[in-house]
């Protein structure tokens, strides 16, 4: 009699749990959570969402309803508790329904339990949310209830997977296979601090996840961790660790960790995003270092939390190899879009450095542009090429240059302006600049920086073709903002030195004695000439190599 019994009470519980709608619980209801077991896996990796129910109150069957983004995460398998009954999921349209019941006459279960282990494996890069959706209760007397917990939780999916390289043939790349996820879990013997207190954290480069307790003695008060492998370096300032602390509540901070994830880019998707960044960037590409997708959460318990922007810049260091021209290298951020965000950088004993407002994915590329107007015959080739890599000029075309082509007041005020990397805080104040040009940023910026100053009657005169001994005022104002001043014993002549404007000869003859900038024939500066634009990129190239 017992067995026949035990069926009908089953089917009788599934029911309720399907067909009747069940009572919405209000104030005192159960509580519900999810909590993942990996927050920051590679792509191919798994996570582990763990569904929580507390308060729970004879609980003889549940339906559970899990949302995620199918673009990112795809369902694989699921683990309850043993006793009892359990339909296979459905997992369609970014939705998991799981409906588990108890059999037979036991009794509904009571307290802190565990509904369900739910495994996904990530698809693709970037943040992937899990949301707890419907969850209908159902007693042992078969009346049912419904909670709507909305429960989030968010893991960050990298870009590194797994694959095989053999390790031969003649490739000069640098990128490699990603390595298995290996994770760190820093301890104040890992910890080495400089004179000044800051922190220094190296690993291999297998590792790809640096886990940091919030509990490290000191993590609050030192000034930056640099946390790095052979390939990169990250340097994290203080304001980032205390915006994420700020961040979290003092019981999260007291239990949580900050997660720095380092994941290396396969070299088949690293191959792709050259071929990608060829045509983008509409130039000749090759990869100068290892491409890594880094990513920065803090997890408390089964809450997550990805830092998505920083309080204050982090500085990455890749390193890069002998044969890569620094003049042609730069840090690039290759966003989700498909874009290519060049991030201006400094390059020194074969590393390139640049900063980080947030993260993703980033590499150096060495790019090399070819105009058809500029060939390799051109007295301005490499220096064009050169400033053309680091997107300080750039053509009238897609393919033409016009060396040739006069320079204007508003163009050569843009370009000096890009190449120093110069921002501005204020406005403009000329009469004849609108807030709507193009050129307004700039302008704005080589004003407050002293670089410019306009003309009679506060006119800038934008359109106006700039003439060689204007030009080399504004580059000497920049040499001097940037070196903080000029030698008065270094100045040089020309043979046509009357010609020049008595408020520009003290910077023209002491640019002559910088070597910043040369006649254009037999000593002839020609100071009211029209600069080309092939001067101006001179003019801006030579004033870098000084800087």
């Amino acid at each position: 009699m017992r067995q026949r019994f035990l069926i009908p009470l089953q089917l009788l519980a599934v029911m309720a749990i399907l067909i009747f709608p069940g009572t919405v619980l209000g104030a005192g209801s159960p509580a519900f959570s999810l909590s993942l077991n990996n927050a920051g896996p590679a792509v191919d990796g798994t996570v582990q969402v763990t569904v929580s129910g507390s308060n729970l109150s004879d609980v003889y069957g549940y339906e559970l309803n899990l949302e995620f983004d199918p673009a990112k995460m795809e369902y694989v398998t699921y683990k309850d508790d043993s006793s009892g009954w359990t339909s296979v999921p459905m997992a369609d349209d970014g939705k998991v329904t799981l409906v588990h019941t108890l059999t037979g006459e036991n009794p509904g279960k009571n307290g802190d339990l565990t509904l369900a282990v739910i495994t996904f494996k990530a698809k693709a890069s970037g943040e992937a949310v899990f949301t707890l959706g419907k969850v209908k209760l159902v007693d042992s007397t078969l009346k049912s209830s419904v909670v709507t917990p909305a429960k989030t939780a968010t893991a960050f999916v990298a870009s590194g997977s797994s694959g095989n390289n053999d390790g031969g043939g003649g490739s000069t790349g640098t990128s490699s296979t990603a390595n298995p996820e290996e994770t760190l879990t820093a301890t104040i013997d890992k910890v080495t601090k400089d004179s000044a207190g800051n922190w220094s954290i190296i690993v291999s480069n297998k590792v790809t996840a640096i886990i940091l307790p919030t509990q490290l003695e000191g993590l609050l008060q030192t000034p930056s961790i640099t946390i790095g492998n052979e390939q990169v370096t990250l340097v994290i300032p203080a304001e980032v660790l205390k915006q994420i602390r700020n961040q979290a509540s003092a019981e999260q901070w007291t239990k949580g960790q900050i997660i720095i994830h380092m994941n290396p880019v396969s070299a088949v998707q690293a191959a792709q995003l050259i071929e990608q960044g060829k045509d983008v960037l509409g130039a000749s590409v090759s990869q100068a270092s290892e491409m890594y997708d880094f990513a920065l959460s803090f997890s408390a318990g089964t809450e997550t939390m990805i830092i998505d922007h920083f309080a204050e810049p982090v500085t990455v260091m890749f390193s890069v190899p002998d044969a890569a021209d620094p003049e042609l290298i730069s840090v690039f951020h290759m966003t989700g879009n498909g874009m290519f965000e060049l991030i201006r950088g400094t390059y020194s004993n074969k590393k390139i450095s640049g900063s980080l407002q947030h993260f993703s994915l980033y590499g150096v590329l060495e790019v090399r542009k070819q105009f058809t107007d500029v060939p390799a015959t051109h007295w301005a080739y490499e220096t064009i090429t050169k400033l053309a890599a680091k997107q300080i000029v750039n053509g009238t075309s897609p393919t033409a240059f016009a060396p040739a082509q006069s320079v204007t007041r508003a163009e050569f005020t843009a370009l000096l302006v890009r190449a120093l990397g110069l921002t501005a805080g204020g406005t403009a104040s000329f009469q004849d600049v609108a807030a709507e040009d193009w050129f307004y940023p700039e302008v704005a910026a080589a004003a407050e920086a002293g670089i410019v100053q306009g003309k009679n009657n506060n006119v800038f005169e934008p359109d106006s073709l700039i003439t060689r001994e204007e030009m080399v005022v504004m580059m000497m104002r920049a040499y001097s903002l940037k070196s903080g001043g000029v030698s008065t014993v270094l100045s040089g002549s020309f043979s046509d030195e009357s010609e020049i404007a008595l408020w520009a000869l003290e910077y023209v003859t002491k640019a002559k004695g910088l070597n910043l900038v040369q006649g254009r024939s037999a000593g002839m500066f020609e100071p009211k000439g029209i600069a080309s634009r092939a001067e101006a990129a001179q003019l801006i190239y030579n004033l870098l190599k000084q800087l």
